[in-house]
């Protein structure tokens, strides 16, 4: 099962999933990485190479890409040589922050902007209404002032939860596979 935290940071939102619930998979990953840290780096590396690959599709099989900027953005990294692996959008990571369709420019510049639309594709949210104000305002892609009583609700559109659903599951046979081949047991 996962699990998706969502802690304010600032003024940006951070959201984290964890894996609980399968201790098959914990063990024999543990037991890869002491036999063999190299090829566990491998299993981890490829099993987040096609959580990203398959997070992007599902934002776009969704109908959620309007600009394009936050499924660019959607990317699989690692702190620590692929001991573990994150995968995600995360205002620190974010490389794209212009598209350019046509003659149309688009850019958002806030990064954390980008984590937080990222965060209500996959979980949506309530209803918005202004709290010091008459009207909300934000900016469309375009630059073009917006103006509106109330917004919402967003229902989630998941797009990563999905995919970690999806393709985890294919690390285990990974890691069977790695291990029998370092016991002599098969390829």
């Amino acid at each position: 099962m996962a699990l998706a935290n969502m802690v304010p940071s600032g003024q940006a939102i951070r959201v984290s999933f964890g894996v609980t619930g399968i201790p098959e998979f914990t063990q024999k990953l543990e037991r890869l990485k002491r036999l063999c840290p190299q090829k566990a780096a491998e299993c981890v590396k490829r099993t987040a190479v096609d959580i990203e690959s398959e997070a992007k599709q599902n934002i776009t099989s969704q109908g959620a890409v309007d600009t394009g900027i936050t499924r660019a953005n959607i990317l699989q990294w690692s702190d620590d040589g692929y001991a573990t692996a994150s995968i995600g959008v995360s205002a620190s990571k974010v490389t794209v922050t212009h598209i350019k369709r046509g003659d149309t420019r688009v850019a958002r510049e806030d990064k954390s902007k980008i984590a937080l639309i990222a965060a209500v594709i996959e979980f949506g949210h309530g209803v918005i209404t202004p709290v010091r104000a008459k009207m909300l305002r934000w900016f469309d892609k375009f630059g073009n002032p917006v103006f509106a009583r109330r917004v919402g609700p967003v229902p989630p559109r998941p797009f990563l939860h999905p995919a970690f659903e999806a393709k985890a599951r294919d690390m285990i046979p990974r890691i069977r596979e790695a291990i029998m081949a370092l016991a002599g047991g098969g390829a």
